[in-house]
């Protein structure tokens, strides 16, 4: 059976971002970026988890920023964090983490988008596993072959940033990682 291969796209004019949300047992690998940035030093920056997943102890709901974690330990403002549903596959997004009430709660810069249940995950993005230079150009890099990989379990994050437009496209590839 064929692994699954994703292909996300995202355009903004100062930071497009792209979130691939990974998975128990699997790893995810890009192989593929199309990236356009009008920015002279312009960077695509990769990252995976850092510490998580965070369980969530409490129902959070979309159109609100507070997310009810059973820890924050290791967490701080600033934060990239990925919450991702453990039932639905759909349900992921990135959030920055504006506050923390120790042991009880982080409250994210902007509203979730979906409702996330009690068991639901969340994990601290801020390990760098690719800083990839792209300057003021378009450029293709991988074409099937590995440009990055997140550790197993881990979300993967990726930002290309621009002066005022920019332009980031990656297909992943989620490879099975073998059991213990």
């Amino acid at each position: 059976m064929a692994n699954k291969l994703e292909t996300k796209y995202a355009t903004h004019a100062t930071a497009s971002e792209l979130t691939f949300r990974g998975d128990k047992n699997s790893q995810v690998v890009v192989k593929n970026i199309d990236s356009t940035s009008d920015k002279a030093g312009s960077v695509i920056g990769i990252f995976e988890k850092t510490t998580g997943p965070y369980t969530l102890d409490g129902a959070a709901a979309s159109g609100q920023a507070v997310v009810p974690l059973a820890a924050t330990s290791g967490l701080t403002n600033g934060d990239k964090v990925v919450i991702r549903s453990k039932t639905d596959m759909t349900k992921f997004e990135k959030g920055v983490i504006s506050s923390i009430s120790a042991g009880v709660s982080i409250t994210l810069a902007g509203n979730l988008t979906y409702t996330y249940a009690s068991g639901d995950e969340a994990f601290e993005m801020m390990t760098t596993i690719a800083s990839i230079a792209n300057g003021a150009a378009s450029k293709n890099r991988g074409n099937g072959q590995p440009v990055a990989a997140a550790a197993e379990n881990s979300p993967l994050y990726a930002v290309l940033d621009s002066t005022s437009a920019g332009d980031l496209s990656m297909t992943a590839e989620y490879v099975p990682v073998e059991g213990e």
